[in-house]
């Protein structure tokens, strides 16, 4: 009777072992990227509703009437809130919030409008916030004139950096 394992039975052994940890690794990663997008819309939905709140109190950091909060998101993953009034602008304008693991943030300019009036949101009915956490995926938040966040989860391929709009509006219906 022979003691041990043949070379056969060891490459067999070790090439399954090699293809669970392949899988193991692989379902790892897809579950930290889908965290990460998570974390990143969480925080940037958390920004939107806190400046949200902040216009429909009417707490303005400027003088004259109160137009809303301006809200500037940019690449690669800076968003920046500020009040504005008809005359004037809050100054010094506070420091961007910066959104880590985040390589691309659409560029977008919108202002939620105080008392609970909506978004202005340059003439488009709907906007759309995407932001990129790796060459694969692209994930977005949608803002409605009406004054909705809505986060809507992984939007599929990343677009090519010439195709990436600006922002995503949808035409306000005549």
């Amino acid at each position: 009777m022979k003691n041990g394992f043949s070379l056969i039975e060891l490459m067999v052994t070790i090439t399954i072992v090699g293809i669970l940890v392949s899988v193991s690794l692989s379902s790892y990663s897809k579950g930290r990227a889908s965290q990460e997008a998570r974390s990143a819309s969480e925080q940037i939905i958390s920004i939107l509703n806190e400046q949200q709140q902040n216009a429909n109190i009417g707490n303005k950091k400027c003088v004259g009437k109160y137009v809303g909060q301006n809200i500037t998101t940019s690449s690669p993953n800076q968003i920046q809130a500020y009040s504005v009034c008809e005359t004037s602008t809050e100054s010094p304008l506070p420091p961007a919030t910066i959104i880590p693991n985040i390589p691309s943030l659409t560029n977008s300019t919108f202002i939620f409008k105080p008392l609970a009036t909506g978004i202005d949101l340059g003439g488009s009915s709907q906007v759309t916030i995407s932001y990129t956490l790796d060459e694969l995926n692209s994930y977005g938040i949608q803002l409605s004139q009406n004054g909705t966040i809505e986060y809507l989860g992984n939007l599929g391929a990343t677009p090519t950096p010439a195709a990436t709009p600006t922002s995503t509006p949808t035409p306000t219906p005549t």
